[in-house]
């Protein structure tokens, strides 16, 4: 076998792995966050399966823990405006709604597991691990924590 033949199957393989692990992210994030608003009661959970859409769904699910107003919207429209941008603009709108959605899972994060903290580092760092973390905690009871804002009342 020539090199090329051999450096040509390789790309070919690496290709399909990348595909196949592609393909199974998106279905782990859209079974995660369908499940998840199902389980919030959430009109429309079948948008966890239109790309894009899926951060409308991810902002309802923490709209009320969120401290950016209108997050179910800024998150797609963030989402979109990066993928139609070019050079620079288009990097920075990236950063930002990579910021928002990191701070999106903490608080999805911070409402069904108490490793919340560990969850978003891991997902800052290596944002692949999102799928899995969503489809992971997809069935989790949430946990009752006590917002900085509220009040505890006995």
């Amino acid at each position: 076998m020539d090199l090329f033949g051999f450096l040509l199957g390789v790309g070919i393989a690496i290709i399909l792995l990348l595909l196949a692990f592609a393909v199974l992210s998106y279905v782990l994030t859209a079974i995660g966050l369908q499940t998840l608003a199902n389980r919030n009661n959430l009109d429309n959970s079948w948008l966890a399966w239109i790309p894009i859409a899926n951060m409308y769904l991810l902002g309802m699910l923490v709209k009320d823990k969120s401290k950016v107003r209108y997050i179910e919207w800024i998150l797609p429209i963030g989402t979109a405006a990066a993928w139609i941008f070019f050079g620079t603009l288009a990097v920075l709108i990236s950063i930002a709604v990579y910021v928002l959605l990191i701070m999106s899972l903490y608080e999805l994060y911070k409402m069904y597991s108490k490793n919340y903290i560990v969850l978003t580092i891991f997902n800052a760092i290596f944002a692949f691990l999102m799928p899995f973390f969503l489809f992971a905690i997809r069935n989790y009871q949430p946990i009752n924590y006590i917002d900085q804002n509220d009040e505890v009342t006995m």
